[in-house]
């Protein structure tokens, strides 16, 4: 079994993108609109701690 890790994490880095870009488009396809409750990464980027 695998240890869950959590970091700090400054977004920027190209999985974070990749895993951010396909959570969004997969609550688009499946998900209607008014009930996409998803901060986008510069959106997540600004609300995360410094």
């Amino acid at each position: 079994m695998s240890r869950l890790q959590i970091r700090l994490n400054d977004l920027r880095g190209k999985e974070i993108a990749d895993l951010m870009r396909e959570h969004l488009e997969n609550m688009h396809e499946i998900t209607p609109p008014q009930s996409v409750h998803a901060l986008d990464l510069e959106a997540l980027r600004r609300r995360s701690p410094s």
